[in-house]
């Protein structure tokens, strides 16, 4: 049977109906972390942008998210953004790929932030470990990511734990025991020399080329472009 005659998932055509709308602090996820059969290392946070409940599935999600919640040129971050089920199934007949499913139902792809910025237009970022990147099924869920924001003439970026920087992951170390107490905590409420890194984890500058197999229409995906260190802010103008 051909993708496009598979129903969507039972979970995610509910989730449809009222996931994934609105913005600010209306804006629901189209993922709740609850709903995880492993939690890992997923945790709430308060965003000091949308005054809302962030839900964050890893802890590379929460670095990146930490990035742009502290930024000042940021004023939307929308966590598990879902993408419209139509195009990405066009998407797929495109490249020759299969479209993401489980037991024989299509699932929806999202994208783990859709920010909004006030100096550029918006931004859409994936969020990977570099050790995922020899998945040849990872690389393909982010050809098609990359391929609908292109289309819809957004950015979209590759972020990696190679992007964080050694004293942002020992504060946010520092700051998980509290992340995981029950209660959503506000990242703005930790000490003034956390806030201090963010800027730099944007400015190491890091390209890695995925190992997959060359016989799949699959182009090469890069990571987040860097800018220098001493560059207040990275995410001004054109990278």
């Amino acid at each position: 049977m051909a993708d496009s005659s598979k129903p969507i998932d039972p979970s995610d055509q509910k989730r449809l109906q009222t996931r994934g709308k609105g913005i600010g602090k209306d804006y629901q996820p189209f993922i709740f972390i609850q709903e995880l059969s492993s939690s890992g290392e997923s945790v709430r946070v308060l965003g000091s942008v949308t005054g809302r409940t962030h839900h964050l599935l890893s802890g590379i999600e929460l670095a990146a998210f930490t990035i742009f919640d502290w930024h000042r040129a940021t004023l939307d971050i929308r966590e598990q953004f879902p993408l419209p089920i139509e195009d990405t199934l066009n998407i797929c007949n495109q490249l020759g790929i299969k479209h993401p499913q489980i037991r024989g139902n299509l699932r929806v792809v999202t994208t783990d932030f859709l920010i909004d910025l006030s100096n550029r237009k918006p931004l859409a970022l994936a969020v990977k470990s570099v050790s995922s990147l020899s998945d040849v099924r990872t690389i393909e869920k982010l050809q098609i990511e990359k391929t609908y924001w292109e289309n819809q003439g957004i950015e979209w970026r590759l972020f990696t734990d190679h992007e964080v920087s050694k004293q942002l992951k020992e504060n946010l170390l520092w700051l998980r025991p509290m992340l995981n107490e029950g209660r959503p905590q506000k990242l703005s409420a930790t000490p003034d020399h956390f806030g201090k890194v963010l800027p730099h984890v944007l400015s190491r500058t890091q390209r890695h080329r995925a190992r997959h197999d060359p016989d799949r229409p699959v182009q090469w995906l890069q990571p987040a472009q860097a800018c220098p260190a001493d560059e207040p802010q990275p995410l001004d103008g054109q990278p």
